[in-house]
Order: C-alpha cells, then structure tokens, then sequence
C-alpha cells in the first residue's frame, strides 16, 4: 500500500505548490500538485494513493504478448445525467448573465432567462457544489 509524505511545500502565483514522494517501500514516484488549499492537496493526494494502489495490483494481472484492449461502455446513471444537464443550464446561464444581461443587451425579465434561472434554481442539489469548477 502506498504512503504520501510532502518532501517540499511552497507558496507560488497564488496557489500552494507542494512536491509529495509515494512509495510502498519498494516503489517510489515523486510528483508535484498545485493546489489553492489544503483540502483540495488532501484530496488530489488520497486520488492519487488509490490510483497507484490499483495500478499496483492490476499490474500483477497483465500478461506480456497480446491485449484485448475492447472496452466495454458505461451507461451513465440518471443522477449523472441529471448533473450534467444541471451544469449545462448553470453555464449557459451564466454565460447569458455575463455577456447579456451584464452588458446591457438584456434585463435579466425576458420569460427564457427567468425560465432558465428558475430551472437552475429549482434542479440544484448541494452535491453539485463540487462540479462547478
């Protein structure tokens, strides 16, 4: 199982920068995150850890010679769906906010932009906080 310990740390253009070596005590990969802030380093790292953990034990499972490199498609769940065509009307309406209503072009009353405030308004749900990026 792969550790992370932070071998060098520094503030740079604004985001924290930190150098981290993972090993296993017989591998060791060394990489660099830039991060704004602990719990994002935290995160990218724990990723990480599982990541090389898997690799680690799906390597073992590779044959040298040939690969059947079919791969079979993933339907996408209807909370995925619903997800992404909430972030879609998120960024279409702020698109229409910043360069239409923003500028003047429109005042914000016209019945499709209410209608698309109100259905971003009214599909939103906490989780998709962490997809806004």
């Amino acid at each position: 199982m792969f550790t992370a310990e932070i071998l060098d740390k520094a503030f740079v253009n604004g985001v924290i920068e930190a150098q981290i070596k993972f090993t296993d005590g017989t591998d060791v990969v060394t990489d660099t995150f830039k991060v704004p802030t602990i719990a994002n380093l935290k995160e990218v790292v724990s990723r990480r850890l599982v990541a090389m953990d898997a690799a680690k034990a799906d390597e073992g499972k590779l044959a040298t010679g040939s690969f059947d490199a079919t791969v079979t498609p993933v339907s996408p769940t209807a909370k995925e769906v619903a997800e992404k065509e909430w972030l879609a009307n998120y960024y279409k309406w702020l698109r229409v906010k910043t360069t239409l209503i923003d500028t003047g072009i429109l005042d914000g009353t016209e019945t499709k932009v209410v209608a698309l405030q109100n259905k971003v308004k009214t599909d939103f749900l906490p989780a998709y906080l962490d997809s806004i990026s």
